[in-house]
Formats: structure tokens, C-alpha cells, sequence
């Protein structure tokens, strides 16, 4: 746990490089985005298209609209990792 997590008494680290959709924070630009996402998937548009500068928390409302929308659905993080966990079919079967 990092000093900032100490200092204000946090039991979890919110500024974890992975992003953890029960920190996140719905400003008002991320709630036109998510209205955007939400809007796309009701309305079966093919995809949605969200731009912002690195870091703002678009991965971040993608989890949670993942988590809302499908929560029992696995979502590997980015990166390629979380497959070494999934069992895979043999092909020679």
C-alpha cells in the first residue's frame, strides 16, 4: 500500500495500475460516454467509438459497463494475460 493509501486511511490502493470499476467515478463526461456505450449496446450498433487522453478512465467505464451489462462475463486483462487459467480444448480430440 503506497503512502497516499496510508495518509487518508484507505484498506484498499485506488491507484492501481489495473483499473477496478468499484473505484470508478462517473464525472459528468463519463456519464455522456456512458450514455453513449449504453445507447450503442441497447440499440445493437455494431460498436462505439470512446476517444480521451490516456489515463482519464476509459478502460476503466468499459469495465464497468462490462460488469452492469454482463456481469458474470470474464473479461481478460489487457495485455493478452488471464488465459493461463482457462482450460482450452484439444484439437486432436
Amino acid at each position: 500500500m503506497n503512502e497516499y493509501s496510508k495518509f487518508y486511511g484507505f484498506s484498499e490502493d485506488p491507484f492501481d495500475i489495473k483499473p477496478d470499476p468499484k473505484f470508478f467515478f462517473l464525472s459528468e463526461s463519463h456519464r455522456e460516454a456512458l450514455a453513449s456505450l449504453l445507447y450503442g449496446i441497447s440499440r445493437r450498433k455494431g460498436f462505439v467509438v470512446i476517444l480521451g487522453e490516456a489515463g482519464i478512465g476509459k478502460t476503466t467505464l468499459i469495465h464497468h459497463v462490462i460488469h452492469r451489462v454482463y456481469p458474470a462475463l470474464f473479461i481478460p486483462p489487457p495485455g493478452g494475460g488471464g488465459f493461463d487459467h482457462i482450460p482450452m480444448a484439444d484439437p486432436s480430440e
